[in-house]
């Protein structure tokens, strides 16, 4: 079948005959499972899960005849892979994820349930991803303009959040996830899970002060007491990613700087100045990402870190 035959059958399967389902549905058990080795987040969790029922859809597309575990060969997957890439239009990056599930999945039927022989997806390489070019960091005065703009505009949420970019590189969607009880103002302690466990990083002066009278704003906006979320919007409601992401560049519009500034830009601001201090290893721990080389570099000269 071409890929434009198994792309119709892909999208027109109803819920019926999927060969990996009832086991997608046992892995999702473990994965949930309290006991679980694995530490990841909840949302990795159900990302992986949905790229199985992906898979398990192109299977019934694509070899309406394989009917058994122990049939699925290393050429399903690698089909699987370049279908991704010309169906989907899927770069390198995300197929990898994919396959990376599969291969999770893969090696709970062999290692926990004992279902096949051989975990067939290490027989399928990934794609290569080519290095990331160094991304546009935010130079120390523009970053003191942007925090004094969302200061005078938006007020002290915003600057907590531009903050955690800056001083401690967490990803924006880690810092949404954030709830009241990630922070521990007495420790000066935040704590953040991720695949390989909770990460604590300590609250640096220059945030400690802006997050401590933030979250007394926070103790009185309505529904505080219910919502777990630590960035309230005005109502006592999870305060929306985009909303901040707009106000964001609002600031940057009216700074009116060369360059368009984005919260990505901002934490890259902390990654160059990390990158200065400590070994590839322990960045990529920091950053909670596997690809740190382009951080390091010799054409940034001033300090990426406001300095007080």
């Amino acid at each position: 079948m071409s890929f434009v035959d198994i792309r119709m059958e892909f999208d027109k399967l109803t819920n019926e005959g999927f060969i990996l389902e009832k086991f997608i549905g046992d892995f999702k058990r473990y994965l949930f499972d309290k006991d679980c080795p694995l530490v990841r987040s909840k949302k990795t969790n159900t990302e992986t899960l949905l790229e199985l029922h992906k898979f398990d859809r192109f299977l019934l597309a694509a070899y309406p005849k394989l009917k058994c575990l122990a049939d699925i060969k290393p050429a399903h997957i690698e089909y699987y892979k370049n279908f991704c890439k010309e169906s989907f239009g899927n770069n390198n990056k995300t197929i990898n994820i994919k396959i990376r599930a599969i291969r999770y999945f893969l090696a709970f039927l062999k290692n926990v349930k004992h279902l096949i022989k051989e975990n067939v997806a290490l027989d399928v390489p990934y794609f290569p991803v080519d290095e990331a070019k160094h991304p546009l960091h935010v130079p120390n005065s523009n970053l003191r303009i942007i925090l004094g703009l969302l200061q005078q505009n938006f007020g002290l949420r915003e600057v907590c959040i531009t903050k955690l970019l800056a001083y401690l590189g967490l990803r924006l969607n880690e810092i949404f996830d954030l709830s009241i009880t990630s922070v521990n103002m007495k420790e000066k302690e935040l704590y953040i899970k991720r695949d390989i466990g909770y990460i604590t990083y300590r609250i640096p002066d220059v945030l400690y002060s802006d997050l401590k009278e933030y979250i007394m704003i926070r103790s009185k906006l309505a529904n505080s007491d219910s919502c777990n979320s630590l960035f309230l919007s005005s109502t006592g409601n999870p305060y929306p990613i985009r909303e901040y992401q707009r106000k964001f560049k609002l600031t940057v519009i009216e700074a009116d700087f060369k360059e368009p500034f984005t919260p990505r830009n901002v934490r890259a601001t902390f990654a160059y100045r990390m990158a200065e201090n400590i070994e590839e290893d322990n960045l990529k721990i920091l950053l909670g990402q596997n690809k740190v080389k382009h951080y390091y570099v010799e054409d940034i000269t001033s300090n990426p870190i406001i300095r007080e």
